[in-house]
């Protein structure tokens, strides 16, 4: 039996971070470890579940994704980060990246494509 991606999910809206729990954890490959409202939140539950994947909302309170991305390198380097934003990924691919992001996704993608995203970048990984 293949092991399941361990994820923390921080998105600023309750919904979307249920949404992206329901669309990973029904494609049976995920298993969502925790959720953040903030970045904050999410630097201090990275911190503490140590997971494979961090899906980070870009635009969040306290501390946005770019910032939350850099913190998170500090100290787990081994987490793999993807922000996710509803900007257009040609104006922000740049500074996802430098920031230390492993990938962008847009938001407006379908759901089946943003599972996609994700599974591609989750099986690059391995």
């Amino acid at each position: 039996m293949t092991a399941l991606c361990r994820v923390v999910v921080a998105d600023d809206h309750a919904s979307i971070r249920v949404l992206f729990r329901r669309l990973l954890e029904r494609s049976g490959r995920f298993q969502v470890v925790g959720e953040a409202c903030n970045g904050a939140e999410a630097i201090a539950m990275v911190r503490a579940e140590r997971p494979d994947l961090a899906l980070l909302d870009l635009s969040m309170p306290l501390v946005d994704g770019l910032e939350a991305t850099r913190q998170i390198r500090q100290f787990a380097p081994e987490t793999r980060i993807a922000i996710v934003s509803g900007f257009d990924s040609k104006k922000m691919e740049d500074a996802v990246r430098e920031a230390g992001a492993d990938a962008y996704i847009e938001k407006q993608l379908r759901a089946d494509h943003l599972i996609d995203q994700v599974l591609d970048l989750w099986g690059a990984l391995r």
